[in-house]
């Protein structure tokens, strides 16, 4: 079976929505043993720093080609600590001394607070043209913003760089090293001539 074989049984399960709605990626069947039926399945998924997800599905059966298949804690594997108090890695939330941002924009505001805080969500009917309030329910009218590659995602998103390097430390700290010693530009007015 390959890995999409996996995932369209899991997502005809009751407990799709815990599975399928909630995977980091594909996923990662391993055979016992050459000679072996038997295959046990990875894969990740999504979950608070309390393991809320995690704690719901381990211990429950899922159906796989008629088989009952239960889901066990797989071995931890060690990683960079994410912190969801300023959205950078290398330290919990519990230990952050630095200050509240988005994940979505990377505004100076909590991720709950997006719609009303953030300038293209909550409009501006005094403009011109007047902007309107994004509707509850829609999208975000403007392209996220990650705080820690600058790419045009939200921070939590699993295509960024740094969530790729998740489980790499080293190259997590000389990403974070190098943005710290690279010139930034100095924002300037524009009514005022460049500095030579």
């Amino acid at each position: 079976m390959t890995p999409e074989d996996y995932f369209q049984e899991c997502s005809e399960s009751l407990l799709a929505p815990d599975i399928t709605g909630a995977l980091q990626e594909k996923m990662r069947p391993k055979r016992d043993s050459p000679a072996s039926s038997n295959c046990t399945v990875f894969f990740d998924i999504w979950d608070s720093q309390t393991g809320t997800r995690s704690k719901h599905l381990i211990g429950k059966t899922v159906m796989i080609k008629g088989r009952a298949c239960r889901i066990l804690a797989a071995p931890r594997r060690v990683g960079v600590p994410f912190c969801t108090n300023c959205c950078r890695w290398g330290h919990p939330s519990k230990g952050c001394r630095g200050r509240i941002v988005c994940p979505i924009c990377a505004g100076p505001h909590e991720k709950d607070l997006h719609r009303l805080m953030c300038r293209g969500c909550k409009g501006n009917l005094k403009g011109n043209p007047p902007m309107p309030p994004t509707p509850p329910g829609t999208a975000c009218p403007h392209n996220p913003r990650c705080v820690n590659c600058k790419g045009a995602h939200e921070a939590t998103n699993g295509k960024c760089p740094f969530w790729k390097h998740c489980r790499d430390r080293a190259w997590i700290d000389a990403k974070y090293l190098e943005a710290r010693n690279s010139p930034s530009p100095r924002p300037r007015c524009s009514n005022n001539p460049p500095v030579a």
